[in-house]
């Protein structure tokens, strides 16, 4: 039977007294939770460091890095609800898996798929993170973002060479976010994972940001240049289409 780590219990603890007050003490902690107070100390240190509680003078209080996780959870149930029609449309429509994530800091993460009925298929587990410069859903959320935050973004992210074809020269990236941005869709020929090819769309919000993608994967022997031309528009309107689901007013973005 698999035994609970008493570190990560603790950790919960210390956050779930945190919610209830304004702020404590190291010495406050410790001694209403029953902590030793080096213990205590390590774990608050680690929440700090990771973002998770914050500290000021002698007192931590949790850090808004937990509100924006318990949005983003409520966001993604409702894009997921809104979004599994539609993927399956598409893979019925394609015959290639399709998939849906949303940024998470300098990297993406995948939120639900649809499997394609092929027998040779591309399949992701849910939660995993990819690249933003290699992966087309990763360019996607980089080209729609305001100009500022890009730049900034940019200058966090490694341009490291998944595969012979990945993009690693910034200037040769951003020209391609512009591209990007200008046609309304992402591909990935191979920059990410060696013969897998993915074409993507934006999905915005009622304030028109960019807050996922939905994309399509496969192996390049079916998506070859001519396959992925004639699943552009496709790809585009499913993601027009499940923008407008999540409020937002297509006509006026870009």
């Amino acid at each position: 039977m698999t035994q609970e780590t008493p570190a990560v219990r603790r950790a919960f603890e210390i956050l779930e007294y945190l919610g209830d007050r304004r702020g404590a003490t190291l010495s406050e902690i410790a001694r209403d939770l029953g902590l030793p107070k080096n213990s205590a100390q390590r774990i608050l240190f680690t929440l700090v460091r990771t973002g998770y509680a914050a500290l000021d003078g002698r007192e931590y209080s949790l850090s808004p890095q937990l509100f924006r996780l318990g949005s983003m959870s409520l966001h993604t149930t409702r894009l997921r609800d809104k979004a599994l029609p539609l993927m399956h449309e598409l893979c019925s429509a394609t015959r290639e898996t399709v998939l849906l994530g949303v940024p998470l800091g300098d990297r993406g993460i995948v939120i639900e798929q649809v499997i394609t009925p092929e027998p040779i298929k591309i399949t992701v587990d849910i939660g995993t993170r990819f690249h933003l410069h290699s992966a087309a859903p990763g360019k996607i959320f980089l080209a729609f973002l305001p100009e500022s935050e890009r730049r900034e973004m940019l200058d966090k992210i490694q341009l490291v060479a998944r595969t012979d074809q990945t993009i690693t020269d910034r200037a040769r990236l951003e020209e391609v976010l512009n591209t990007v941005r200008e046609e309304g869709v992402a591909y990935d020929l191979g920059e990410d994972i060696e013969g897998l090819r993915c074409l993507a769309a934006p999905i915005f919000n009622y304030a028109g940001e960019i807050v996922a993608s939905i994309w399509l994967s496969g192996p390049r022997f079916r998506l070859e240049d001519a396959a992925l031309a004639e699943m552009k528009p496709l790809v585009i309107e499913a993601g027009r289409r499940l923008s407008q689901a999540m409020g937002a007013d297509v006509e006026q973005i870009r």
